[in-house]
């Protein structure tokens, strides 16, 4: 399958799997140089079963940068506000990273897309 292209950009996707044990910050890929955040997605596999059963989706040092408190108490497709998208990304890679608020949850699985795109395609070399 091609990758998708918009405009002279292609679209390109990280995904992640998030378990109910991730209650602190916890990495889940690099998003490369330049990337610009087109949308997330959360696709809850299981059920968190405890605790406010949320989640945050960040960066190293702020882990609500991209979403806060997306509710992951139900399966299917949590509805994802992207708070800082479309934005440059800078010079470096960025380090994404989620936290999930469900102490004590003893069920809860999630995958998690990033979509984005990039103005330098260097990383792709």
């Amino acid at each position: 399958m091609a990758t998708p292209i918009i405009g002279d950009f292609q679209v390109f996707a990280k995904t992640a799997t998030v378990v109910y044990g991730d209650t602190s910050a916890t990495r889940l890929f690099d998003l490369p140089a330049h990337a610009h955040v087109i949308d997330i997605i959360v696709d809850v596999q299981t059920v968190f079963n405890a605790g406010n059963q949320q989640l945050d989706i960040g960066k190293y040092g702020n882990t609500d940068y991209f979403a806060q408190n997306v509710d992951v108490s139900g399966t299917g497709r949590a509805s994802v506000t992207v708070l800082e998208g479309g934005e440059d990304l800078g010079e470096r890679l960025t380090e994404i990273q989620v936290e999930v608020d469900a102490a004590a949850s003893t069920t809860g699985e999630c995958v998690i897309t990033f979509l984005y795109f990039c103005f330098d395609h260097s990383h792709l070399h």
